[in-house]
Formats: C-alpha cells, sequence, structure tokens
C-alpha cells in the first residue's frame, strides 16, 4: 500500500531561481514530450513500453516494499514526485539496461537486495539516498558499460556483503565512468580488510585493464568500520580528485592493484590516515592536503606487483603522523615541492628522493642535500586548513626536477599542475610555482573541504555542525550527540538547560532530527530558536516529542535564516531530564551574495487613532495596530516611511521587514500610500495621508513571543526609487479587537528591531559583445541573443563549440540556457571558461533538465573569465545541438583599491586632547562615561575614483579575539588630520550609516560596507571621504589594524572597487535576415543608456517603438535628433525600427542604467 510521506510535502530543493529573465515577445508551441504517473511495478512497465525516448514517467510519492523495477527503454527518465518522497524498502532493486536513463530522487531504506545497478552506458542515477540497507552491495556499475555517472547520493548506515559502490572494468574498454558530490556516512562493520569499501573499482583479476573511473567531490565519515581501506583502485588510469576524507580513523585512499593511477586536490583533515600505495607503478600524489593523526601515506611491499615509480609532488603534509615505507626493495619513490611541518616526532622512517621539498621539524632520516630545512610561515586560510602566508620561503620557489605527470585520454586531468588544491591557477612554469599543495595567489576558490551541505541529495540538506556548546551536562557532553551512535548521549537535569549549535555560516534553516534517550516511554519538552549573531533569538518551535520512538525524529521549525540553532530543555513528561543520543540540522545554502546586501532603517514611523486621538500626534512610541470594531476610537493603524533612493538598481528582493513585540496572535496587512509628505512629528488622524489599494499582503503573528514579520515590497521600492525617492507603507490588523505592538525606530532594543527595509543584488546578466560558432546549419550563434525562443543556434556536430567574449574579465557565476525541443530531451554539454581563449578550464559537465523550453539555470563554478565555451555533445535522443537563447550571470572583478591617507582612533574623558596616531584603530561601545569609548575615522582620496565605478566598499581587518558588531558612518567633514585628531577635536559624523557589520569568529576577520554612492558623490566633490566606524555592543572593545599597523597591503583599511557592469560595452545586435542596407548601417549609442538614445543613419521621421522584456509596448515615437527615455525604469529594453517604405524593420537590444 502506498503511504503520504513528510517528503511529499515538503520539497527541500536546492534550486536557485533567477530574478533576471528573458521573456519570448511572439508566442510559439512546441510538440511537448510525454509524461505518466505510476505507482506500482506494473504500471511502469506499461508506461515504458509505450515510452519514447525523451519522455519522463514519475513515480507518485509514498512508501512501497519489494519493489523490482527494470529500466530498459533508451532515453527515458524516472523520477519521484518529488524529490526524496518515494521510499522503497524490502527486497527493492532497479536494473538500469537501457542507454541515456536517468534515475532521480529515490530513497532505499532498510533494503535486504543491491539497490541500484547499471547495465548500460550513458546513465544517471542521481539523488538516491541509501540508508539502513544490508544488501550485498548499494550499486555496481558492471563491465562492458560506458560513461554512467552517480552523483549527488548518499550512502549511510549501509552494511553490505561487498564493496558498497562496485565499478567492474572492462578487458576490450575503458569505462569512463564518475562518481560525483557523493557522501559516505557511519559505515558499520568490524575494520580491517573484509572487501567491504565504500567505493571499489575492479579487482585483483582486473589489474591490467584500464578504467579511467573519475571519483570526485565526495565526502568520506566514519567509513572505517565498513573496511580499512575507504576507497580501493585495482585497475588502470582513474583519477581520486576534490574529495574530502574525515573521522575515518586508519581508513585509507588505496592504490591496491594496478598502475598509472593519481590522486590530487585531496583533503585529508582530522582522520587517522590517508592514502597507502600497495601494488602498481607509476602512480602520482599531488596537490593534496594532510593533516592526519597517523600516517599520511603508507607505501608498502607486495611481492605480486612490487610497487615501483610512485610520485609525490606538491602536496602539504601539516602536522601529520610518520611518513612509512615498510621495505628497502620499494624502488624509485620520488618527493618533489612538498611541505612537510610536524611538531614532534618524525616525518619519515625511510631514506628516498627527496627534491626541493620544505622541512620544518625532525626530518627521521638525514635531510639530503637541494631540500630546504626551515618554517614554511603557514597560516590558516578562510576555509580553515592551513595556506602559505604572504612571506613564506615556498613562494615561486619550486624545482622542475620530476617527472611529468602523464596527461590520461579522456579525462581533464591536471597533469601540468596549472592548478592548486584549491583550483586558483598556478603559473604554467615549473619553477615559478609555489612549493606544497597551496599557490599564493587570487582567483576563485572552486576546491576546498566538503561538508554534508555540499553533497548527497539536495532533500537531504543536512547542514554541517561546527561547533556546540551546552551551559550543562552531568558528565555526558553535548559533543555526543553528533558522533552518530545512538548509545552515547548529551544528559541535563537543569529545566531551561541550553544547548548551541553553530553552523559556521548562515543558512536558509528548515527542520531539525532528534533522537532521546528513552524516546519510545516519555515525551521530551523543549524550544528551538535560531539566530544569525549569537545574540538575537527568535522562537521557531515549542512543544515537545512524540514519545514513541528512539529513533530520529523530524521537527519542522519555521523555515529561518540562522547561523546558530539553540534547543532549550524543558524535563520531559516523566521526569526533570534533558537527554539526547542524535541530532541533525537540515537547512539550504544560501547562494549568490550575502543574504541581505543592505538595509534601510524608517526615517519617519508613527501610528494614529481616531475619536478622542483623531488630533493627537504618536511619534516616539510603539506602532499600534488594532482592528477596532466600536468606531474610530478603537482603530489604530500605523505608518512608515524610507528613503529609497539609494536602493541599488540591480536589487534583486527588497522586504518591509518589522518586529510585533506583544504576545497576541493577529494578522497584518501592508499597504501602499502614495503621498511621502507626511512626517512622525506631525502625522495624526485627521491628517493622515490616505493609503492606495496596493496590497502587499497578509501576515501573521503565530507564536506568543517577539515575532519578526515581512512583506515583499520589491517592484513599489524599486518604482519610488526613481520617483520622488521615498516609500510609505501603512500596516493595519486584521482580526477584531486584537491590539498590537511593533517596534518603532525609537522604541526598538537594537537595529535589528527597527523597522527595515532589507534588500538583496543580484547578479546582472552580463553582456556578450562577440559570439562565435565552429559550425552550424544555418541557424546562426546569433539567434541565441536575440531574445526570440522562436529562432535558434543549430549543429549536429559532436563537440561543436560556441564561444562567447564579454570583451572584459568578470566574475561568471553561472548560466541561463533555453534549448529548442528542451521539454522531449536532454542537451549533452560542457561549459568552459577562460581569461585568454587560449587556456580553458571545465567548470560544468552534464546535461539539461529535460522537461522546458524556458530559460534553465545552470550553476558553474564561479570563475574570472571574459570567454565561455559552450561544448555541445548531442542529446539523449539524437546528435543535434539546438539553443534558442544563452544568457550568462556574473560580478565585476574588482579592479583598483584606494589606501586610508589618514586613519586613527579617538578616546574620551582623560584622553580627549590626546592624539592616538599610528595605533590601532581602536573602537568601544562605553557605557561608564566618555572615557570608555573608542571611535575610530578614516579618510580616502577618491578624486581618482573612475567615474564608470559599480562598486565600492570599505574593506577593514579586525584583529583581536572578541565578537562585536560594527557600524560605519558618513563625517562630511574632510579636513581633520590622523596626527592631530582628537576627541575634542574629532569631526561629526553624518546620520548617513552605511550599515552593520559583525565579526562573527575569534580569530582575524575582514569586514565590508558597501560605499558605492557616497564614494561617487564624494569623488565629483572635495575628493575625499571621512567614515568614522563604532562599536554596537555594549563594552566589548575592538582593533582594526590601521595604515601603521597592518602587516601587509591586504590589512589596511582600503576602499576596493570595480567597474559598472555593462560600461562602455556594445549590446550586441541582431538584424533581421531581411533588412536592408539602410537599417543594417544603424548605430545604437551610448548602450548601456542613462536617459537619451542617438541613433546614428536613421533618418528623421522614421517609426521607433521600444518594447520591455514582456513584449509590452512601452512607447512609440518618431524619431528626431534622439529619443528621451528618461521616463522608463532601469532594465532591458528592445528598439524596434521600421522602414516604411521598404517594408523592412530591424530590433535592436537595448539596456537602461
Amino acid at each position: 500500500m502506498k503511504h503520504e510521506t513528510k517528503l511529499q510535502k515538503k520539497n527541500k530543493t536546492l534550486n536557485m531561481k533567477k530574478l533576471v529573465l528573458l521573456v519570448l515577445f511572439f508566442a510559439i508551441v512546441f510538440v511537448t514530450n510525454a509524461q505518466v504517473s505510476v505507482n506500482s511495478v506494473s504500471e511502469f512497465n506499461t508506461a515504458q513500453s509505450s515510452a519514447s525516448s525523451g519522455d519522463t514517467i514519475i513515480w507518485e510519492d509514498g512508501n512501497y516494499s519489494n519493489v523490482d523495477l527494470t529500466l530498459s527503454k533508451n532515453g527515458i527518465t524516472l523520477k519521484a514526485e518529488t524529490p526524496g518522497g518515494v521510499v522503497f524498502s524490502g527486497n527493492s532493486k532497479a536494473r538500469i539496461s537501457g542507454d541515456y536513463i536517468t534515475f532521480s530522487g529515490f530513497q532505499y531504506r532498510e533494503c535486504s537486495e543491491m539497490s541500484v545497478r547499471f547495465a548500460g552506458d550513458h546513465n544517471l542515477a542521481t539523488h538516491i539516498n541509501m540508508v539502513d540497507n544490508t544488501g550485498y552491495r548499494a550499486m555496481q556499475i558492471d563491465d562492458n558499460t560506458q560513461y554512467n555517472e552517480i552523483s549527488y547520493c548518499n550512502i549511510e548506515n549501509v552494511r553490505g556483503g561487498s564493496a558498497l559502490i562496485q565499478i567492474n572494468v572492462s578487458d576490450s574498454q575503458p569505462g569512463y565512468h564518475k562518481v560525483r558530490y557523493t557522501s559516505f556516512l557511519n559505515l558499520p562493520g568490524e575494520g580491517g580488510d573484509y572487501g567491504r569499501e565504500p567505493i571499489r573499482i575492479g579487482y585483483y583479476a582486473t589489474r591490467l585493464y584500464t578504467s579511467r573511473t573519475t571519483v570526485e567531490y565526495c565526502y568520506f565519515n566514519n567509513t572505517q568500520d565498513a573496511d580499512n581501506e575507504t576507497m580501493s583502485i585495482k585497475s588502470l588510469e582513474n583519477v581520486l580528485r576534490y574529495n574530502t576524507f574525515e573521522n575515518n580513523g586508519g581508513g585509507e585512499l588505496v592504490f591496491r592493484h594496478g598502475s598509472r593511477n593519481q590522486a590530487y586536490g585531496n583533503f585529508f583533515i582530522n582522520t587517522g590516515r590517508g592514502i597507502r600505495v600497495k601494488e602498481g607503478q607509476n602512480h602520482f600524489i599531488y596537490n593534496n592536503y594532510f593533516s592526519t593523526r597517523e600516517k599520511p601515506l603508507r607505501i608498502v611491499y607486495s611481492g605480486i606487483d612490487p610497487v615501483d615509480s610512485v610520485h609525490i609532488l606538491h602536496n602539504t603534509f601539516y602536522e601529520s603522523g610518520t611518513l612509512d615505507i615498510d621495505d628497502d626493495r620499494i624502488n624509485n619513490i620520488v618527493f618533489a615541492n612538498n611541505i612537510f611541518k610536524r611538531s614532534s616526532g618524525s616525518i619519515v622512517n625511510y631514506s628516498r628522493t627527496f627534491i626541493n621539498n620544505i622541512i620544518d621539524g625532525s626530518f627521521g632520516v638525514p635531510v639530503p642535500d637541494g631540500n630546504l630545512q626551515t618554517d614554511p610561515l603557514l597560516e590558516v586560510n578562510g576555509d580553515g586548513y592551513y595556506g602559505l602566508s604572504s612571506s613564506s620561503p615556498a613562494i615561486d620557489a619550486s624545482s622542475a626536477d620530476y617527472t611529468a605527470i602523464p596527461n590520461i585520454p579522456g579525462i581533464d586531468n591536471d597533469y601540468n599542475l596549472l592548478k592548486d588544491i584549491s583550483r586558483q591557477p598556478r603559473p604554467l612554469n615549473k619553477t615559478s610555482k609555489d612549493i606544497g599543495s597551496d599557490e599564493f595567489t587570487s582567483g576563485t576558490i572552486t576546491n576546498r573541504p566538503l561538508s554534508l551541505s555540499d553533497v548527497g541529495p539536495s532533500y537531504i540538506s543536512r547542514l554541517t555542525i561546527c561547533g556546540v556548546t551546552a551551559s550543562n551536562d552531568d558528565g555526558n557532553v553535548i559533543e555526543n550527540v553528533l558522533d552518530g551512535y545512538s548509545n552515547t548521549h548529551w544528559s541535563s537535569n537543569v529545566n531551561g538547560v541550553e544547548a548551541i549549535f553553530d553552523l559556521c555560516e548562515i543558512y536558509n534553516v528548515k527542520d531539525l532530527s532528534i533522537a532521546w534517550l528513552n524516546g519510545d516511554i516519555r515525551s521530551s519538552l523543549f524550544d528551538i530558536e535560531v539566530s544569525t549573531d549569537n545574540l538575537n533569538w527568535t522562537n521557531v518551535f515549542s512543544g515537545q516529542s512524540g514519545g514513541a520512538s528512539v529513533e530520529l525524529e523530524d521537527i519542522d521549525i519555521a523555515d529561518s535564516d540562522a547561523r546558530y540553532v539553540k534547543y532549550i530543555g524543558n524535563g520531559n513528561t516523566v521526569n526533570a531530564w534533558n537527554s539526547i543520543t542524535e541530532l541533525q540540522i537540515y537547512g539550504d545554502p544560501i547562494y549568490g551574495d550575502p543574504i541581505e546586501n543592505g538595509s534601510l532603517l524608517s526615517i519617519d514611523d508613527s501610528y494614529v487613532r481616531g475619536d478622542s486621538g483623531a488630533n493627537v500626534n504618536y511619534n516616539g512610541q510603539k506602532l499600534v495596530i488594532k482592528l477596532g470594531t466600536l468606531g474610530e476610537g478603537t482603530i489604530r493603524e500605523s505608518f512608515l516611511k524610507f528613503n529609497v533612493s539609494s536602493l541599488p538598481s540591480n536589487t534583486g528582493s527588497a522586504k518591509l521587514r518589522v518586529t510585533v513585540t506583544d504576545t497576541d496572535l493577529n494578522n497584518f496587512e501592508a499597504l501602499l500610500v502614495s503621498d511621502n509628505s507626511w512626517s512622525e512629528t506631525l502625522i495624526t488622524w485627521d491628517n493622515k495621508p490616505l493609503a492606495t489599494t496596493t496590497s502587499f499582503g497578509i501576515q501573521s503573528k503565530t507564536t506568543s513571543s517577539s515575532q519578526t514579520l515581512e512583506w515583499d515590497i520589491t517592484t513599489a521600492a524599486l518604482a519610488q526609487s526613481e520617483v520622488d525617492g521615498f516609500i510609505t507603507i501603512k500596516i493595519v490588523g486584521k482580526i477584531a479587537d486584537v491590539q498590537s505592538d511593533i517596534a518603532s525606530k525609537e522604541t526598538a532594543t537594537s537595529d535589528a528591531e527597527k523597522p527595515a527595509i532589507v534588500y538583496e543584488e543580484i547578479s546582472p546578466s552580463l553582456s556578450i559583445c562577440v559570439a562565435t560558432a565552429s559550425n552550424d546549419d544555418g541557424n546562426v550563434i546569433e539567434n541565441v541573443l536575440d531574445g526570440y525562443y522562436n529562432t535558434r543556434w543549430s549543429s549536429n556536430v559532436h563537440g561543436v563549440e560556441a564561444v562567447f567574449d564579454l570583451c572584459e574579465i568578470y566574475n561568471v557565476k553561472d548560466l541561463s540556457i533555453a534549448w529548442f525541443n528542451g521539454d522531449i530531451r536532454s542537451a549533452l554539454f560542457d561549459i568552459e571558461v577562460s581569461t585568454d581563449n587560449l587556456n580553458w578550464t571545465n567548470v560544468f559537465s552534464g546535461q539539461s533538465g529535460g522537461a522546458s523550453v524556458e530559460l534553465e539555470d545552470i550553476d558553474i563554478a564561479d570563475s574570472d573569465a571574459r570567454y565561455v565555451k559552450y561544448i555541445g555533445n548531442g542529446n539523449t535522443v539524437n546528435a543535434w545541438n539546438s539553443i534558442t537563447e544563452l544568457q550568462i550571470y556574473g560580478d565585476p572583478i574588482e579592479n583598483g583599491s584606494l589606501l586610508s591617507i589618514d586613519d586613527s582612533y579617538v578616546r574620551g574623558d582623560s584622553g580627549a586632547n590626546v592624539n592616538y596616531n599610528g595605533q590601532k584603530l581602536v573602537i568601544k561601545l562605553g557605557t561608564l562615561g566618555e572615557g570608555t569609548i573608542r571611535e575610530s575615522f578614516l579618510k580616502f582620496d577618491v578624486s581618482s575614483l573612475p567615474s564608470n565605478t559599480g562598486s565600492a566598499k570599505l574593506r577593514v581587518t579586525v584583529t583581536d579575539t572578541d565578537l562585536n558588531n560594527f557600524e560605519a558612518l558618513l563625517v562630511s567633514d574632510d579636513s581633520w588630520s590622523e596626527t592631530l585628531i582628537t576627541w575634542d577635536n574629532k569631526p561629526l559624523a553624518t546620520t548617513t550609516s552605511f550599515g552593520i557589520q559583525s565579526k562573527t569568529t575569534s580569530s582575524s576577520q575582514t569586514l565590508e560596507w558597501d560605499i558605492t554612492t557616497a564614494a561617487l558623490a564624494q569623488s565629483g566633490g572635495d575628493g575625499f571621504i571621512t567614515i568614522k566606524i563604532v562599536g554596537k555592543i555594549a563594552d566589548v572593545q575592538s582593533d582594526i589594524h590601521s595604515k601603521e599597523t597592518a602587516n601587509s597591503d591586504a590589512e589596511k583599511p582600503t576602499i576596493i572597487y570595480g567597474s559598472s557592469l555593462g560600461s562602455q560595452k556594445q549590446v550586441l545586435e541582431v538584424l533581421d535576415n531581411t533588412a536592408e542596407n539602410i537599417l543594417k548601417d544603424l548605430l545604437v549609442y551610448p548602450n548601456p543608456f542613462n536617459d537619451k538614445i542617438f541613433i546614428k543613419n536613421l533618418q528623421n521621421g522614421m517609426d521607433v517603438k521600444i518594447f520591455n522584456s514582456m513584449g509590452q509596448l512601452m512607447m512609440e515615437t518618431v524619431y528626431k535628433d534622439y529619443l528621451n527615455i528618461s521616463s522608463l525604469h532601469s532594465g532591458m529594453y528592445f528598439l524596434k525600427i521600421t522602414d516604411e517604405v521598404n517594408a523592412q524593420s530591424r530590433t535592436i537590444k537595448v539596456i537602461k542604467n
């Protein structure tokens, strides 16, 4: 029988939606692919027999047992109705025997069979969750198959009789299979070598067969009990890269049998061991990071196929155990350009060939000539592992004296060492590279230590908890709830005991899973609160557990952006004990820029009431709301005004946020007010402005504690930012006679409680100035940029390339692509990027969704690039590559910086007349008089700031260990100097605030404020800008590097600026094929434009129509000298110019800044 699952109601997918979409002008009808729903094997078999390639079969959500599936029809997709919403158990299994099949979104729980088996080519199993299974193995890829992929799967608490993922190898052809973004967690067993490896590629019998399998971006945690070989490689020419091994005890990545295998870009962190080489020749181990408790590398002797020629290059061994070479018969072991740092114990136990390594610590054997014994001067980077500092002797110090890494055919292995472990660029010249795994350079980081949030099925969305504290325990400590074992627990019998879980960055937290000790005989009473700063908390759950199970129980909380999650224990239904065995937190990453790029606090807010209070002004009090039913005297309405003139034009989201402070439940409606002339000191019931009929919707207060409410006001806020620069909103109650209080800017206890508009900026679509393609069938590449879905570029050449030139380098983040017949087939393609059109980096390999002809989001690894290349590999039906529209998204590169010319801090009282120049910039919100206050001032020369600056950010480095909040304020007086400023003569700050930034770690941290508008204004004024920084947490003192105390320019107070997107770039224009010469010669400039557009070679009197991106006619005019389009909002438009005489027209895409 089919049962509804909770995941049917909650689809926790990680699909980032673009806010900038190009909508076609003219509707066109496409043939849609077949889509049918099933809920049994017989229904599936019937649907499959009548399906065609490109069809999708949807399995209805529910729990099913003993489901035996064979997927044999080429090109079909079988997916769960809701990702994760279909759970198979018992003797359930799936065999994929056809080609180009996608199998997606299913869970296998408590299964006793091998769950998924590949017997065809080009198949994909993705977002599969396997938990608590006991089958012989989890997945298998048969020999004599090619190009199969396992991605975004999770294998957890699975006890197999053999390897959990077995990839068999053929003697006649390489497999080119891939295992990607898959997690292996808490695997049970007795340890040792029992053939139950998480991944095994081949067998002893296939050690001379070529596999060419890639295992990348996988995460292994607590797998050592299944087998001491985390990965066992028993074939030729495999690549194991960008994986993270954590908490795996004695588990190792093992080159067991076979030769010419490569491991690079892997992290072995907080784990027992690293890599073991047992047999084979010409293995390469490079660009890895080892921080292991025991042996990071073991090379052992085997009499069957003895190890020979192992090359260990450009690795970093940081505070790891001893490198173990266990026999002097092992030959040709070369260590070159590695960093070895160990505080105690020997680094190696055997003398071998060591070339140009940096050695810091007791080496264990005499150090050979040609190696450097010195401190490598490492420092912790932003991803938590040790890389090079700016003064490291490893920089540009590599030797070229090592064997070249071979290129494995068909796999894009980094054989030229052009990337470091973070995938930042290395120089091509060997001697210009840095020693170790890290290159001291800039560039986009696309590889870092993985966590659970990076891998596995999207619907699991389990977040990594990086820190945990509890206010009390009885000896059973809070860390026990994170160890993966149900026989350990945290306990406290203190009522109100708190346990705080730190996610280390902000996520959209959705729910928790908690298991309680004795949870089957009592219900635990508890609250859940969340916070972004560990200071201000919001309650998201109050209640009790089910009391029927000791297993993990799902706790559905209000979705919240949070870094910290607090569990408050209130005892249980039997006694006072709070006892948890396991806890997990689920949610989604926040994509793109920070959650809120900025906020605008209200400039006026007040409430009004009728009758006896009709002429009374209530400014300075809480904002009272009440839908009174006994006359005007019982009604309370609140008004809020914001200055939105500084709202960025690329704002993608603007939300009104208020905090309701009383205990009553109520519903609230927000309405737009068109009159912004009122003020908070004069408004009354009698003179209040009238609201429009534009409603932003109704929000509900659902708890008895303080609660934040939000309304999406994006469209209205952007519109008002271009009218008079202000927006007024009225809030009214919707439940009769319930009175509620909202914190006003005067009564709020913090900025977080004040009425605010919080906004997010989006990455604009980049202008493509040139597009070329290596082949087409007459449907040319320019068609993908014309804004129409009824034109396309097509080619049936496998590997055809289309190159898009952005004309300058940007940080490219993702693409949106629409495919011809994209709803009935999936396009197969790669994306590569380049800065010079010569050296290319792959940032995406995969296929389209196959369900839509609309623009589809393609999330690529963020990369600095000028050129973007699309490589077409056909589709799941035939060889055609056909795109209707393509857009590229990204951000400008920071292309300049301005260091402070004056900086100093001031303090009051006894230090009021003292100048503190040359010291660190001290910040403190003292509460015991002026003598306890510290404020810092910074001055910059912005006269050279380019006029096309699109982004300018103030950047400072906070150096101390305390957590604090900091506000940056504009100062209008720039006449002060750092050698004379004191508390007594300091310049006064204006009310212009650039917002509040928080220091959230105990280590040094960089903070940034967006000061673009003010910096540009000052660059056109006196050429200087002064900013004051103050503390916001009482009596916490913090230190910021001044230009004198900074260790490098990177630590000095700086304004970082980047050019405006689209500035000085011509948007690609595409002509109608039939246009006559008179239209071909037209030149539109400037493009992008501000208010006016000039059209060179256009005759006066010609008809010009302007459409928006939705195809709506915005303006029709007769051209004379220029077009005045100042009335239009920022965005994309299309000029349609018509030559009535020749009955021809031309459409040109333009962008208004």
